[in-house]
């Protein structure tokens, strides 16, 4: 019995043993075959901000500077670039029909370059003239789309006859062609600029110099002219052209928006160290802004309450502004001085105040007046 338990003793360790290799030498198989099919570990993707943070450690500080520098002025050049398309708006067949009205003399070399730059963005502009050397300059300009408005002050009666002009032109439709009036169309009346002439004046230091009759003219054009051009005619031609708004939208196949005709009083202060005779120019320039007072208080009667918050549902509704230029001269004007050069740039950088001011800069800021659906009451450019 002992023999046959140690045979089956010994014949089993032998079968486990062989058991035992085999199942070794399987899993020694087994895991060859696994490493060698197992794929790659799938590799660390990093996030976008690691790898430009990783990528801009690289740089040079130069390299960097320098593309900050470029990019901004890049961006500068491409916002300032946006913001210059300032463009009247057109008829589908590219025809004119925003008029713009200046009060002021066409003599004036302000008042030139203010409608030539007009004229150049799109406007049909009229230009207000008292006698013939005026007119003759407003023909020099050889633009059909800038015309002379010939006004005679002597009466009311005179006065709102010359506006009557003006009205007509506004409500008589403009033909594309001669002939054609199935491309007629109507002008809109954009706005009027009050731009008043205190470079003709005498300069006077005291009281006692200022010539009686110098006084009277300049009573004459810098408040009662101009009073009169407006409660005669001129403010009613503006809310009648919101009145016809609408009209005129559907008439002419294009939209004007809800902006209200504009009336803007352009004052002119020259600043000047050397000057000591500026008593006379004072005066005009507080005449004028009186003027400029009570036809704003006048005027904004009318629309108190909530009307004056919507402005724009009120067909009559006119807006009226002030537009204050401050420039410094000295020898000479720099008002109309224009371009960018080097010094220009060093004075930006050095904290100098630059005494010019560009035409450009003005005038942008009038067609911005003229096109805003609303305004503050006084806007200030200073140089």
């Amino acid at each position: 019995m002992p023999d046959f338990v140690d045979s089956v003793f010994d014949l089993s360790n032998i079968v486990f043993q062989q058991s035992k290799n085999l199942i070794a030498g399987s899993c020694d198989h087994m895991r060859a075959i696994w490493i060698n099919n197992t794929p790659p570990p799938t590799p660390t993707h990093h996030s976008i901000i690691d790898t430009f943070i990783s990528q801009f450690s690289r740089l040079d500080l130069k390299t960097v500077f320098l593309a900050t520098v470029l990019g901004g002025i890049g961006t500068y050049r491409y916002l300032h670039h946006s913001k210059t398309q300032r463009r009247a708006r057109m008829l589908p067949n590219g025809r004119r029909f925003e008029a713009v009205l200046i009060v002021g003399s066409p003599t004036s070399i302000v008042v030139q370059k203010l409608v030539n730059d007009l004229n150049r963005r799109g406007y049909i502009v009229y230009v207000t003239v008292t006698n013939e050397l005026e007119v003759k300059a407003i023909e020099s300009e050889r633009d059909a789309d800038i015309k002379p408005l010939l006004l005679n002050y002597d009466s009311a009666l005179t006065i709102r006859t010359s506006l009557l002009r003006l009205a007509s032109i506004l409500e008589t439709p403009e033909l594309s062609h001669i002939g054609d009036e199935s491309n007629s169309y109507f002008l809109h009346f954009k706005g009027a600029l009050i731009i008043a002439d205190y470079f003709k004046y005498p300069k006077y230091s005291k009281l006692v110099e200022i010539e009686p009759r110098d006084f009277n003219a300049m009573i004459q054009n810098q408040f009662l002219k101009i009073n009169a051009l407006l409660q005669n005619g001129l403010i009613s031609a503006l809310q009648e052209s919101n009145n016809r708004r609408n009209e005129i939208e559907k008439f002419n196949g294009v939209n004007i928006s809800n902006c209200p005709s504009k009336l803007v009083f352009v004052n002119f202060l020259p600043i000047s160290t050397k000057e000591k005779r500026r008593l006379f120019l004072d005066f005009t320039l507080d005449i004028n802004n009186l003027l400029f007072e009570y036809t704003y208080k006048e005027n904004r009667k009318k629309y108190s309450g909530i009307s004056s918050i919507l402005s724009s549902k009120n067909s009559d509704y006119i807006n009226i502004a002030k537009l204050q230029v401050n420039f410094h001269q000295d020898e000479e004007s720099k008002l109309l001085s224009s371009g960018f050069n080097i010094l220009t740039l060093s004075n930006m950088f050095s904290g100098i105040r630059n005494k010019k001011l560009t035409s450009r800069k003005f005038h942008h800021q009038v067609f911005d007046l003229l096109n805003s659906n609303a305004l503050k009451k006084v806007y200030t450019i200073s140089a």
